[in-house]
């Protein structure tokens, strides 16, 4: 939207602008980067109906108070989860969880999903690496089995 470049501000949390009706939202999936992109314009987003997706576009300094706010905008929240395309051992995820974990209200499970730990930040082939985020992105959307992270 060019009216937002030219008279918008940055915004260390970006919400979720397809959802209409916040009380309608039971899981929220939390990211940042390029994996966003990858989870809306998935083919399958519309199933996902009841979940929305935001972006955190600052980590540092964690933007608590923008995510609280986030938060309570949807009263119905059954599950909170952290997106990354990067291993479980590396990327925002040490940095985020345990920040997450102390504002997300505690009858509200947060869940992560990432690659598994590894020491490369890859799959060695790309299609296996493709196939592999395909499925992440699936199963952050709720349309495969999930997380117990």
């Amino acid at each position: 939207n060019v009216a937002e470049l030219l008279e918008g501000a940055f915004r260390h949390v970006i919400n979720d602008t397809t959802i209409e009706d916040h009380a309608q939202v039971k899981r929220l999936v939390l990211c940042t980067g390029k994996v966003f992109y990858d989870m809306q314009g998935h083919p399958k987003r519309v199933e996902a109906s009841s979940t929305a997706i935001a972006r955190m576009e600052l980590l540092y300094p964690f933007p608590e108070a923008a995510l609280e706010e986030l938060l309570a905008s949807y009263p119905n929240l059954e599950k909170v989860f952290w997106m990354q395309e990067e291993p479980r051992n590396m990327g925002a995820l040490t940095f985020v969880g345990p920040r997450l974990r102390a504002i997300v209200p505690r009858n509200v499970p947060l869940a992560y999903v990432a690659r598994p730990e590894r020491a490369s930040p890859a799959e060695g082939k790309s299609i296996d690496h493709a196939a592999q985020q395909a499925e992440l992105v699936l199963e952050a959307l709720g349309l495969s089995g999930e997380s117990t992270g």
